[in-house]
């Protein structure tokens, strides 16, 4: 939700969704998926800092208790402008990834956990994105990728 009126598109945020969306396409159709995931968070962090860097990022909850974000705030709520980390951040490869929570109850993620720490690795099955296995799209994909040609 970008507070914008029904049928309005958010022209930034529709760019940034469908060169995503296009990116971990090609990319799952030829690689693993840690690769892919790391292309796709590699290609958000540089076009999405190019849209943030404009107006910023708000949040906000609706009626629900459900937290949005934006780079445009709702009209009819108000929102907070949320701090942006412009710091780069280095990425390096690895054949597994751990999750852990700590004693504050944060959730972090990393190649290998601290010493002494329950943690759960994770599999490609669990993960919420999106993988295309050998270029195979699955219905709903395929109807997407015909609506943007």
């Amino acid at each position: 939700m970008s507070g914008l009126p029904n049928g309005v598109f958010d022209e930034p945020n529709l760019r940034l969704s469908l060169s995503l969306m296009l990116a971990q396409t090609c990319l799952a159709a030829r690689s693993s998926w840690r690769t892919s995931a790391l292309a796709t968070g590699l290609l958000l962090m540089q076009t999405g800092a190019l849209v943030w860097a404009e107006e910023g990022v708000y949040s906000w909850k609706d009626a629900t208790g459900r937290v949005h974000y934006s780079n445009r705030p709702p009209i009819d709520q108000p929102a907070t402008l949320v701090p942006l980390n412009a710091k780069p951040v280095t990425v390096q490869p690895t054949e597994r990834i751990y999750t852990w929570t700590d004693s504050a109850g944060k959730t972090h993620y990393a190649a290998k956990p601290p010493a002494g720490v329950e943690a759960k690795q994770l599999k490609e099955d669990d993960s919420s994105l999106s993988t295309i296995h050998s270029g195979q799209l699955r219905p709903g994909e395929e109807t997407l990728l015909q609506e943007v040609r």
